[in-house]
């Protein structure tokens, strides 16, 4: 349709899958939301007064377990449509995702790369405990080359991941201290 939830999008597909007839009844909505509802109704439960509390009785047309089975199935996509990427399409073209790369990370590194994967995926459990410093300390050795091996990297989406990585790996060592002080 052509109307646009004041919402957005996200609010949207937040609800989505659910009964919202709470979030839906807890806002006020304007006249012209109601008469939007209106012309949108497909339909209304009939509620009838003429029920039997004998849970002996079941009727024929009932089913014990039903299965679900989805008019359709389409992705939850918040409206957006991407393009595939082209062959050798720059990773910050905003052809195919808007202000978001053309092609998802690489989610392990090679090495000598992989040391930086090693330690975030580490991260939970030793900062939750303390020791996410003390790790990095160790490591200290296999992150010295790496200053070099950036400088040689071409390839754009390696190094968009390398510097997350670093990113998430300098965050946590300052937290980790924080941690270990109280």
């Amino acid at each position: 349709t052509g109307f646009h939830h004041p919402g957005g999008f996200n609010r949207l597909l937040e609800l989505a899958g659910r009964d919202a007839s709470k979030e839906f009844a807890s806002i006020g909505h304007s006249a012209a939301a109601h008469q939007h509802l209106k012309r949108m109704l497909v339909g209304q439960l009939r509620v009838s007064s003429d029920y039997s509390n004998d849970v002996e009785q079941e009727a024929p047309w009932s089913v014990s377990n039903p299965t679900l089975v989805p008019a359709c199935s389409r992705p939850i996509t918040g409206g957006s449509r991407h393009r595939v990427a082209k062959e050798g399409e720059p990773l910050w073209s905003t052809r195919c995702r808007g202000f978001l790369p053309v092609r998802d990370p690489p989610v392990w590194l090679e090495p000598p790369f992989d040391v930086l994967c090693t330690l975030v995926a580490s991260m939970p459990v030793a900062l939750a405990d303390g020791t996410f410093r003390d790790l990095v300390d160790q490591h200290a050795a296999d992150l010295a080359p790496l200053e070099h091996a950036v400088r040689d990297e071409t390839r754009m989406d390696v190094l968009e991941r390398v510097h997350a990585l670093f990113g998430y790996i300098g965050k946590g060592y300052v937290h980790g201290k924080v941690a270990a002080c109280g």
